[in-house]
């Protein structure tokens, strides 16, 4: 079973995210509260983190709100594994900027209609439950010129997938290549401050060459980017396994998102356009909010 913790103060908006999320995702059991206080004791009473959950959290609520209640789940090794997304019907600048810095996974507006309540709930099935649902059609088609992806990866037959799905999914988007830690290291503390145009999007593999390596390059690319101010660049872990533990991982060290890589040519396409759909078309970062006015 796979658990969704849901806290809004607004009883409607609760009821329609739960109705798209059982419509949409199997086996999901969602646990509703109406604020920030309340999730914390629920969160942190419980003994058993093994269930791949994710938190979904309003910005706006009484007693404790999103921005409050963010620092308290990630200062609880309890908790910290764990992805939030928070919504609010607000997106300016400031308030976008200050939610990644405290911490959270993703920002998202919240929904207006029913087709935009089951997108939400097919993102996150997929990109944070690692469901399959196939290829995607896009939601927007944004100007991809002079956009690219960061891509981490020692594999060179893994590479040969990642750029023909990219190519077939993104194909304005240049691709830059990173297989050595050498060459990581160097990019993103010396050649990314001085690019004008900065990437959309880095992709990291787990296992670059082990895991603890992978896990510590995560950690020295996230004070890179915090240290340039660049919480517009969302950063993805990708890998072929599913333990669990490797997830969880992950996310304490502050990944955006982990992403399963595909076993064969069509599902690597199909999650590269699920990819581009969530982080591109439906998260909101500080930048996309300056070009929104």
């Amino acid at each position: 079973m796979k658990t969704i913790y849901l806290a809004d103060d607004d009883e409607d908006d609760r009821m329609l995210i739960r109705d798209a999320i059982e419509r949409v995702i199997s086996d999901v059991h969602v646990i509703e509260v109406s604020d920030g206080e309340k999730l914390v004791q629920l969160i942190t009473s419980r003994k058993n983190f093994d269930d791949p959950v994710l938190i979904l959290m309003d910005m706006n609520m009484p007693r404790m709100n999103g921005l409050e209640t963010i620092p308290l789940l990630k200062a609880d090794v309890r908790a910290q594994h764990i992805p939030v997304l928070m919504m609010s019907t607000t997106s300016t600048d400031a308030l976008v900027t200050r939610a990644y810095e405290a911490g959270i996974n993703a920002y998202i507006v919240k929904p207006v209609t029913e087709l935009e309540y089951t997108h939400l709930a097919q993102s996150i099935d997929v990109c944070f439950l690692h469901a399959y649902h196939g290829m995607t059609e896009p939601i927007a088609k944004p100007n991809l010129r002079d956009t690219s992806i960061v891509v981490i990866e020692d594999d060179l037959d893994n590479m040969v997938f990642v750029r023909s799905a990219i190519q077939q999914t993104m194909p304005e988007v240049e691709v830059i290549e990173l297989g050595l830690e050498e060459q990581v290291l160097h990019f993103f503390r010396h050649e990314l401050p001085t690019m004008q145009q900065k990437p959309h999007l880095v992709l990291l593999d787990l296992y670059f060459p082990t895991r603890n390596k992978g896990i510590e390059l995560l950690t020295n690319i996230r004070e890179a980017l915090i240290s340039q101010r660049l919480l517009a660049i969302p950063l993805i872990v990708f890998s072929y396994s599913d333990d669990p533990k490797d997830i969880q991982e992950s996310y304490i060290n502050k990944a955006n998102g982990y992403m399963i890589k595909g076993s064969s040519k069509s599902k690597w396409e199909s999650e590269f356009q699920n990819l581009h759909n969530f982080w591109w078309n439906t998260v909101w970062f500080p930048e996309k909010n300056d070009k929104q006015g």
